[in-house]
């Protein structure tokens, strides 16, 4: 979670260390709540996420990129839409931070079936939006050629 200045959190709510801007905090949220990383640290640690397990996290390494900024605001309209709007944007950024990782769609689709507490509709609508990623990604490919 990207909790505000000055509040309090729980010692089970893991806390930056170092000085980070909103947008690189958000995109890193994003990244952890992700299908990806969230089934990454399963299989890294059975229950309990310790502080040297998210550490050892392979996080992407900022770079201010097109799909890095637009994952940052996906997760920040994330944070702050309506609760109707949540799926369409979850969504999106599941696909995007699937695809930020170089995961293909036989891999994704078995990436999302991991989480069967997940709604199934949600699970699909993040399936989705990774293949419409896909379509728009070879559509820009062939007008650039």
């Amino acid at each position: 979670a990207v909790i505000p200045p000055h509040y309090v959190t729980t010692h089970t709510l893991f806390c930056l260390r170092t000085p980070m801007d909103d947008e690189r905090q958000h995109f890193l949220c994003a990244v952890f709540n992700s299908f990806v990383v969230n089934l990454l640290a399963r299989m890294l640690m059975g229950g309990h996420l310790t502080t040297s397990l998210v550490e050892q996290l392979p996080a992407p390494v900022w770079q201010g990129s097109h799909e890095q900024r637009r994952i940052a605001r996906l997760a920040r309209r994330l944070s702050t839409a309506e609760p109707a709007r949540h799926r369409p944007i979850g969504a999106a950024l599941h696909a995007a931070v699937a695809r930020l990782y170089g995961i293909d769609e036989g891999m994704f689709a078995s990436v999302v079936e991991a989480f069967p507490l997940v709604p199934e509709e949600e699970r699909r609508a993040a399936l989705r939006a990774f293949r419409r990623s896909a379509v728009a990604e070879v559509s820009l490919e062939s007008e650039l050629s």
